[in-house]
């Protein structure tokens, strides 16, 4: 194959145009320390600016600790999920998991979900060998 087949590739039948779509935009969340608690009939909903996520919803994936959601649906300025209903791995001492979102090769991490309180009654220890 020569350069000069492939100098206007758009118009072989088998390749579509090119399109072009802005980088979306992830917001943090609003609450207090960034931090949602968990509702276990509750949708995840991640706000930003999404323009066309709805066709490209199959390259959207958010993860909660290291649980993926499921449920996962998209509209202009908002992904939607179901999070996982127990703790998910990847949830600290605190109860909280970070919310992840992948969009092809972006990553961010707009927040975190709560699932628990901590006692107040533990306390962190120091063990020595």
């Amino acid at each position: 194959a020569n350069v000069n087949s492939l100098r206007n590739i758009s118009h072989e039948q088998t390749f579509g145009p090119l399109m072009y779509y802005p980088d979306p935009i992830i917001s943090p969340f609003e609450e207090d320390d960034r931090t949602k608690t968990f509702q276990e009939t509750d949708m995840l909903s991640i706000h930003g600016r999404f323009r066309v996520v709805s066709e490209l919803i199959a390259s959207v994936r958010v993860f909660v600790g290291d649980e993926e959601c499921t449920q996962t649906s998209g509209k202009e300025f908002t992904i939607s999920c179901k999070p996982p209903s127990s703790t998910p791995k990847g949830t600290d001492a605190t109860g909280k998991a970070p919310v992840i979102v992948q969009i092809g090769n972006m990553r961010s991490v707009p927040g975190y979900l709560r699932y628990f309180l901590p006692s107040e009654n533990s306390k962190p220890i120091t063990l020595g060998v």
